[in-house]
């Protein structure tokens, strides 16, 4: 997806979520996910490894857990 094609999908993204909409925002792009998650959970061969809430997010932390270098305890 080009800029200007996922700015268009971002702003529609959080137009629906400001409607009330709950939205399943499936990334690799962690500034992607920061950006746009009240809530975050990651993943690592298919487990659940960490789940955060908008104010603990820790980009390091995150990347590590996605990589399954770190833990979440």
């Amino acid at each position: 997806m080009d800029l200007g094609a996922a700015r268009f999908a971002h702003d529609l993204l959080m137009a629906s979520r400001n409607k009330g909409a709950a939205i399943l925002l499936i990334s690799e792009d962690l500034d992607e996910l920061l950006l746009l998650s009240d809530r975050m959970a990651v993943l690592h061969h298919g487990q659940v490894v960490g789940s955060f809430s908008a104010k603990e997010f820790k980009p390091m932390e995150i990347g590590l857990l996605m990589t399954g270098a770190g833990k979440n305890e």
